[in-house]
């Protein structure tokens, strides 16, 4: 099945409520579990949430400064954030560009972040299709 960037953009934004944790994508976030280590090899949801964390970490690694470190936040990846509310996610990635929560949740701020982090996951065109 051919997937767009699109289809990668919604399943990274799906996962933002709930993190990008290995125990938060099993329960909410299979579609981008799913694109990231596909069910063809007969692992459970479970242990391919474990290797689509450490595939979402490397991308968020490899993302610029203060984005690598906004991103981690914002998807619980950081220290101290795991089991942090989103108002406190938002809050705490604000302050690495001097925004306060509700200014950093706009989609020219968070949402253009979001579209960085989709781009270094999105295996491309032609490998998505195959």
């Amino acid at each position: 099945m051919s997937t767009t960037v699109r289809d990668w953009h919604s399943a990274v934004r799906a996962v933002v409520r709930h993190g990008a944790r290995a125990r938060s994508l099993a329960r909410y976030g299979a579609p981008l579990v799913n694109l990231l280590c596909p069910p063809t090899t007969g692992e459970a949801l479970e242990d391919r949430a474990y290797h689509a964390e450490q595939a979402i970490r490397r991308a968020v690694a490899e993302l610029d400064t203060p984005t690598d470190r906004a991103m981690a936040i914002v998807l619980c990846l950081s220290a101290g954030m795991s089991r942090a509310s989103l108002t406190a996610r938002y809050t705490e990635a604000g302050k690495l560009y001097d925004q306060g929560p509700g200014t950093f949740r706009r989609a020219e701020n968070l949402g253009d972040l979001l579209w960085e982090l989709t781009y270094a996951l999105y295996p491309g065109p032609t490998a998505a299709a195959g």
